[in-house]
């Protein structure tokens, strides 16, 4: 018994031993001191220049994580002088024990300041090609395994369990130049924001961003907020009670500011290629249209299929917002009370319009309408 407390003390001085060296290096160790090393190999593996003016922070416990700052690559050669990619903050710390278990738990994941720019020239070419071929060429073939067959609804998770405190994306840029067609969009001021993810459980997700674009003429805000739901195998996905607002201004199409507001619960089934919009509704000018639909062949072929109805609204007015100016009428209340109902199916080549109920002032007019695609 002495001998196994003797032992059990040696053991015991020996892990402490290890644990004070272990901190002595983790609290002695300055990445910082590595950027050349680092820079000069993502110089060599993309070709490119890069830089990291800020500082690296590493933590290991109780978080295995890295904190990196003013990281930039720099564009491809023969296009714009603005960089290729640039990011003011990452952050990110992973438990490590808990991956041996198949078990992902990250702290808070933020990024800040992403910035991205992508271009095309006058000749086709574009400044992210080069670096895609890179990663390509790095990658070795081998042997390709015959695929076992999989049940709908037997996928293995790809983890067993999933725990992220949150996701802080902030003031994300994403800007397209294309000079052989003209054309310049961006993707600005982009703020995505989560609570806490796990598996099966709703995950409060917002999201909202300026968007602008030269042909046509346009910007606009968007709002996402929604309550997003997903299995441990990806292949059920859930978003309820979604809200997206769009505030469009395009002064060559419309002449005023365009609101449209969507609100619907959306489930998606991967196994079954399915998408289900219940209690869908789109509001746009006063006018607003009702759905239930579904979208079968989600990843092959899609079919639309469902319901549609709108609310009563003044024809009139509608038309007089969107700058359609009508001839003098004999009845001052023409035009003033128009809906419509009918069934939908959609795909790629046609589009079917069943049981049609069109009600225009005290008019009712049924029929079917189906056009294909010339």
């Amino acid at each position: 018994m002495k001998k196994l407390k003797l032992v059990l003390k040696i053991l015991g001085v020996v892990v402490i031993l290890l644990l004070l060296a272990l901190a002595a290096v983790v609290f002695t160790f300055d990445p910082n001191n590595y950027k050349e090393a680092i820079t000069a190999q993502v110089e060599k593996q993309t070709g490119r220049d890069f830089s990291i003016d800020g500082d690296i922070s590493l933590s290991v416990f109780p978080w295995v994580g890295v904190q990196v700052e003013d990281v930039e690559l720099a564009n491809a050669e023969g296009f714009s002088d603005q960089p290729f990619a640039r990011i003011a903050q990452l952050d990110v710390k992973v438990m490590l024990l808990p991956l041996l278990r198949k078990e992902l738990q990250v702290d808070r994941v933020r990024l800040h300041g992403l910035f991205a720019s992508l271009e095309v020239d006058k000749d086709g070419n574009n400044n992210w090609s080069d670096l895609a071929a890179q990663e390509q060429a790095e990658v070795e073939p081998t042997p390709k395994q015959p695929e076992q067959p999989v049940q709908a609804g037997e996928q293995a998770p790809v983890l067993a369990a999933l725990a992220i405190n949150g996701i802080e994306l902030v003031d994300a840029t994403v800007s397209w130049n294309d000079a052989q067609n003209n054309v310049q969009s961006s993707l600005s001021d982009f703020d995505l924001t989560t609570e806490a993810i796990r598996f099966n459980q709703p995950v409060a997700v917002q999201m909202n961003t300026h968007v602008k674009h030269n042909e046509p003429d346009l910007e606009a805000m968007i709002m996402l907020t929604t309550n997003l739901t997903f299995n441990e195998a990806f292949t059920n996905i859930q978003l309820d009670a979604l809200l997206l607002e769009v505030g469009v201004d395009a002064p060559g199409l419309l002449p005023e500011q365009l609101d449209i507001v969507l609100n619907s619960d959306i489930n998606i089934d991967i196994d079954q290629e399915l998408a289900t919009l219940s209690d869908t509704r789109l509001t746009a000018m006063d006018a607003v249209l009702h759905a239930v639909l579904d979208v079968n062949g989600l990843l092959s072929e899609p079919v639309v299929s469902g319901t549609v109805h709108t609310d009563t609204v003044n024809a009139r007015i509608l038309l007089d917002r969107l700058g359609v100016a009508l001839p003098p009428m004999a009845n001052d209340n023409s035009l003033t009370k128009l809906a419509y109902a009918s069934r939908v199916k959609a795909d790629a080549n046609l589009i079917e319009l069943d049981d049609i109920k069109l009600n225009l002032d005290d008019a009712e007019l049924t029929g079917w309408l189906h056009i294909p695609d010339t």
